[in-house]
């Protein structure tokens, strides 16, 4: 289930002031630079809803009255909320009268609340924004629920050649060992309270084989394929690693190689919003022998 806390705008002061200032000098609340407006990797939240008090409400810009993100509750969520266009009876805006449009309908959404105290405000929600049953959600809301419970599957991974002996399975000496992963492929994740909904994608960009000899990780941007006896070790697709040495001087005669992926993350939501994120990483570790061709008497591929 999701569950967000309500949250105090901090900003919100800082935004009406720019908006009123905006409104009085005729331009769009983006233009003007102490409205604070969103940048272009601001994901929207609760401190960028603008509320203007009206009709004696008293809750002048105090977003905290109204209930704001996934599962949070406050007084505000037993209000109604109707969309406006027109400034309400008990509203002026920088000189804007009762029954004047209301400006930036190119941008926000605006609701008049009304209250069980018989109090009245309006809420200028960015596009993006939604109030439902009370609640006002964002898509960028949903996202954060989705990352808190994100969790990639660790990959799959086979290598060649892949040798039984007595200490488990080995690869050889100086040739190349060639490693795959199985599952790569693109994670997806959405979620939707009401009309606000997003998709969250994270998608496998390079791995990583870290051969667990004290050597260093070597990358490769994919997910590498299989060994086939057709197949040149330098085919661009191939993911391989050589072991210089054994892994006879070890304690277990074995290595713990560590193979890597690591994961974009993208968002796209209702608003036309999207979005990109932190790259992630998810790992998985690969028990390995290291042996020498000449003490075994079999093939060297399989």
């Amino acid at each position: 289930m999701l569950t967000r806390r309500p949250r105090r705008a901090a900003r919100t002061p800082r935004l009406l002031a720019g908006l009123l200032l905006a409104l009085t000098m005729g331009i769009a609340p983006a233009q003007a630079s102490a409205a604070g407006g969103l940048g272009a990797d601001d994901p929207l939240s609760c401190s960028d809803i603008i509320v203007i008090g009206g009709g004696g409400f008293g809750i002048g810009t105090d977003i905290s009255y109204f209930a704001c993100g996934v599962g949070s509750t406050a007084p505000g969520s037993a209000c109604t909320f109707e969309p406006v266009t027109l400034i309400p009876l008990g509203f002026g805006l920088g000189g804007l009268l009762p029954g004047m449009p209301l400006p930036f309908l190119d941008t926000y959404l605006w609701f008049l609340a009304t209250c069980p105290n018989n109090g009245q405000a309006l809420l200028a929600l960015p596009f993006g924004l939604s109030i439902v049953d009370g609640v006002i959600v964002s898509p960028w809301m949903l996202v954060e629920d989705l990352l808190q419970a994100l969790t990639l599957p660790k990959p799959s991974v086979r290598f060649n050649p892949e040798i039984n002996t007595a200490t488990g399975v080995a690869t050889l000496v100086n040739l190349p060992t060639w490693w795959w992963v199985e599952n790569w492929a693109p994670e997806l994740r959405v979620a939707a309270w009401g009309p606000v909904w997003v998709e969250l994608t994270a998608g496998p960009l390079y791995s990583e084989w870290k051969p667990g000899n004290g050597r260093p990780a070597v990358r490769c941007d994919g997910p590498g394929i299989s060994w086939q006896p057709d197949l040149d070790d330098d085919d661009p697709r191939a993911c391989t690693y050589t072991y210089p040495r054994s892994s006879a001087s070890s304690a277990t005669d074995r290595y713990t190689a560590t193979v890597t992926v690591t994961y974009g993350l993208s968002w796209e939501g209702s608003g036309g919003l999207s979005g990109t994120l932190p790259l992630v990483q998810t790992s998985s570790s690969v028990p390995i022998g290291v042996a020498e061709r000449q003490a075994l008497v079999i093939s060297t591929r399989e």
